[in-house]
């Protein structure tokens, strides 16, 4: 179960455990006694009085950005207050004073540097960090981060940690990066197509094209594929302003630049371009050299044109989508927020899957703010019980807030909607060549996918393969060595 499934799920939970459910034995007329419920959205942690001590959270995003740790006071606004709420409970039931340090403004770039002068002085300036994956990354490969299967207290099997996505940033047996249901940035960071509810009914789309009642429809019904969002996406081209070129000012059927479009759909197909080995060491995937193959191919032919996907790094796609110039746009969760001013009527779909026998939409997650302890942690049991009940805390107060009321209340119009965005938070993926070696990875093979020298992913894979392998053989003896 995902940290998202499980907050499907908590108001049945918390109604069964009022109502006596799972806290009674209850014995049947036949003598025999029913297994008791278990719930495994509460933690297991001791009643401790830690009289007075601090918990301080380095948060290494900049000043007004990912305030998802720390706040001063009520304001109103539902994820605010029940951050604040979270914090209060934490603080007094374990009789703590919760702290935020951050870097002065205009001064984030250099988070990951702090971290590291933090640890090679041996300095007790926070307890735990949240800083961004991709930044923080040579913090791991260098012995700077505490293996988080060293740490007392934190059990992985609750529901409120994200174990999957965990697992996409683990080092064979060592584990740096915590997410879980406080990790709100890594929702913030979740990809997912927005859709103009106008356009598609106006070209029949669903009805004419797809053969189907809706788009919700085809998702629920497994078969959003990468065709048919092709087919989608080439019916509602259109040259607005009638001089001939396709431009800023045109109707297209997909926005998104080419990266996040090349990442979503690869990322999407249940793909990665990094995995590892029987022996826990990354190496290029080339295990999947069929299906990519195949992706390769239909992206190349279909979505390599500027006729209908449109990508100008120029143009602020959210724009030109809310001024209904595009059937579909790439969007993550964040950007929710600066779409609720559309005036017309959109949806949400999950990015489509490669073919129908995918079984799984899956989404991708980029580079986002985790959670990770310095190696030189004094306190390892103090921080264990800290970083633990702050999941739990977090999946009974800021997940519902942030996934139920400011998400699905203030930024969905439909129902269906809603049950959209319980698909796409139900699977998500990080890759490591996206997330973190983007630049290395993601981005040459983009940029190969746009060159008109290469037809096929075999001689994308014979041009850039060698120097990613090298690259990654590097990063796998630092991982060797650490400490």
């Amino acid at each position: 179960m995902t940290v998202t499934q499980g907050i499907l799920s908590w108001a049945i939970i918390t109604s069964m455990i009022a109502g006596g459910i799972g806290s009674q034995t209850p014995e049947n007329p036949d003598g025999s006694v029913d297994t008791p419920t278990i719930d495994n959205s509460v933690d297991d942690l001791p009643d401790l009085d830690f009289s007075g001590k601090e918990f301080r959270i380095f948060n290494g995003a900049a000043q007004g950005e990912n305030e998802f740790w720390f706040v001063e006071e009520n304001t109103g606004e539902v994820v605010n207050d029940a951050i604040y709420s979270r914090n209060k409970e934490l603080s007094e039931r374990f009789n703590v004073k919760i702290d935020e340090i951050r870097l002065a403004e205009g001064d984030s770039g250099d988070a990951a540097r702090y971290i590291m002068n933090t640890v090679m002085a041996a300095d007790l300036a926070f307890e735990i960090a949240d800083i961004d994956v991709a930044a923080s990354w040579h913090l791991a490969t260098s012995g700077c981060l505490l293996n988080l299967y060293d740490v007392p207290y934190i059990d992985f099997d609750k529901d409120y940690w994200d174990i999957d996505l965990m697992n996409d940033l683990a080092f064979g047996d060592k584990l740096f990066y915590a997410l879980s249901a406080a990790n709100l940035d890594s929702y913030a960071s979740t990809h997912l197509l927005a859709f103009n509810k106008d356009i598609e009914e106006k070209y029949g789309i669903s009805k004419y094209s797809l053969k189907s009642d809706s788009l919700y429809q085809l998702v629920l019904d497994g078969k959003w594929t990468l065709d048919n969002f092709y087919t989608a996406s080439s019916i509602v081209t259109a040259d607005i302003n009638g001089d001939a070129l396709m431009a800023e000012a045109d109707q297209y059927g997909y926005l998104a630049e080419r990266s996040d479009m090349f990442a979503g759909m690869y990322i999407g197909a249940g793909l990665e371009t990094i995995s590892r080995g029987d022996d826990g060491r990354f190496e290029l995937n080339i295990g999947g050299i069929e299906r990519f193959s195949t992706l390769f191919d239909k992206l190349k032919s279909n979505f390599v044109s500027d006729y209908f996907h449109y990508d100008d790094e120029k143009a602020v796609l959210s724009e030109m989508f809310g001024l209904g110039q595009g059937l579909f746009c790439d969007v993550t969760l964040g950007d929710l927020e600066n779409m609720r001013d559309i005036q017309f009527d959109f949806g949400f779909l999950p990015y489509p899957k490669l073919d129908e026998t995918q079984p799984d939409y899956i989404s991708r997650v980029e580079s986002c703010n985790a959670t990770i302890i310095p190696v030189y942690c004094m306190d390892i049991e103090f921080v264990g019980i800290m970083l633990e009940a702050f999941a739990s805390q977090s999946y009974k107060e800021t997940l519902p807030a942030y996934y139920d009321v400011a998400m699905i209340m203030k930024y969905t119009r439909d129902e269906p909607s809603s049950e959209m965005l319980d698909i796409v938070t139900g699977s998500r993926a990080f890759d490591l060549g996206d997330a973190v070696y983007g630049n290395l990875v993601r981005d040459k093979l983009c940029e190969g996918l746009y060159s008109s020298e290469i037809a096929k992913f075999e001689d994308l894979l014979a041009i850039y393969g060698e120097e990613v392998e090298t690259y990654l053989g590097k990063v796998n003896d630092m991982i060797a060595n650490m400490r």
